[in-house]
């Protein structure tokens, strides 16, 4: 009976990144994985996508950015305050936060893994649950 548990598991492969990987979620219907990285030092976030079966990096460091307007282009939450919602589907969502002050989140973006683009918007909106 104690043999069975001689065994280790290793893992399949292993992914390494400076800094902080904050989140990662997987995306079923595309066999990738989202992650959320987070480099403290400049406090900057930014996003990967990850192949699920080899680890491979597919993309990285996407920064959720302003679309429109004098800012568009510039990261929103000056490139820090931003996270990872949720996953369905091909479609990553987004958040910034109402205030650095406050925890609450501000806004969703849906983000289109497979093209790397944001599909729509809603900066306005506050977001309670997935």
């Amino acid at each position: 009976m104690l043999g069975l548990f001689k065994k280790k598991l290793k893992p399949k492969w292993e992914f390494t990144k400076s800094g902080n990987l904050w989140r990662a979620l997987f995306l079923a219907d595309s066999n990738k994985i989202i992650g959320e990285h987070r480099g403290q030092t400049e406090k900057k976030a930014s996003f990967f996508l990850l192949d699920n079966e080899t680890g491979a990096l597919v993309w990285e460091d996407f920064v959720l950015q302003h679309s429109g307007g004098p800012i568009a282009g510039k990261p929103i939450g000056d490139g820090w305050w931003v996270g990872l919602e949720g996953v369905y589907k091909h479609l990553a969502y987004l958040h910034s936060y109402e205030d650095p002050s406050v925890p609450e989140h501000m806004g969703l973006w849906a983000l289109d893994t497979h093209t790397k683009t944001i599909s729509w918007e809603r900066p306005d909106t506050a977001f309670i649950s997935m």
